[in-house]
């Protein structure tokens, strides 16, 4: 219902302008009803012309302004999305923030390593788990059929492949004892089950998973599936 008020108040901005445009005539019709002279039908159309024409650009902008609010809202986009991921936050003891241009999402600190769950249910969208603790060795993993620019980065050698995804690294031998961690390769294989992951990367910065936009119901599975890799990455790889 918050259309209302923008399409009330550029109707009546349109309104004004039309009774601009017809002074002459409402100056006349107050002459029937004894309310002015006839001698002031030009001077009362002039003044009525500039008041009306005005005031209805100023009500027609501040329209055109309640239509931008209300078209650039998103605040019932991110309800169902805050629904989701409210929970995973609430287990770190956080509350999901709402962001306009960036989306929503939490961070957390602990043992001085800080968390960032960040998702963007705008356009085409992402979701990013980020865990702020430096690699040993760059690594990547990707789905197997992974495509673009992240797949046909020359700098990531081929470690090794799992089932439905792969290990890149830059140092493969320094990479490839992480393929025997059966808690990991599990918990990439878990998360990599799902088509909207594009890839998980542990750099000199930290940990970084990529995934495209899901369904609002598979947001906390997934965002779980990730926390948890990532925290296998940092004892591992950290």
């Amino acid at each position: 219902m918050r259309w209302i008020a923008p399409t009330v108040t550029l109707l009546s901005g349109a309104a004004c302008l039309y009774g601009a445009s017809h002074a002459t005539a409402l100056a006349e019709l107050m002459v029937r009803f004894a309310l002015i002279s006839g001698e002031q039908v030009v001077m009362i159309g002039v003044y009525l012309n500039l008041f009306l024409a005005i005031f209805g650009l100023c009500v027609l902008l501040v329209g055109i302004w309640l239509l931008w609010q209300w078209a650039s809202d998103n605040s019932e986009v991110y309800e169902i999305w805050v629904q989701q991921l409210e929970p995973v936050a609430g287990e770190y003891g956080r509350r999901v923030e709402i962001h306009p241009k960036e989306g929503i999402g939490f961070a957390s600190q602990a043992d001085n390593i800080r968390t960032e769950v960040i998702v963007q249910p705008i356009g085409e969208g992402y979701v990013t788990v980020w865990v702020a603790s430096p690699g040993r060795q760059p690594l990547m993993m990707m789905p197997a059929h992974a495509e673009g620019a992240l797949a046909d980065d020359t700098d990531w050698k081929l470690v090794g492949q799992h089932m439905n995804w792969v290990l890149r690294a830059e140092l493969p031998s320094m990479a490839r004892p992480l393929l025997n961690e059966g808690a990991l390769v599990s918990a990439v294989s878990q998360l990599m089950h799902f088509p909207w992951v594009k890839a998980v990367r542990q750099d000199t910065k930290g940990v970084e998973i990529l995934m495209g936009l899901m369904p609002p119901e598979h947001l906390s599975p997934m965002v779980r599936n990730a926390l948890v890799v990532a925290r296998l990455l940092v004892k591992l790889n950290g």
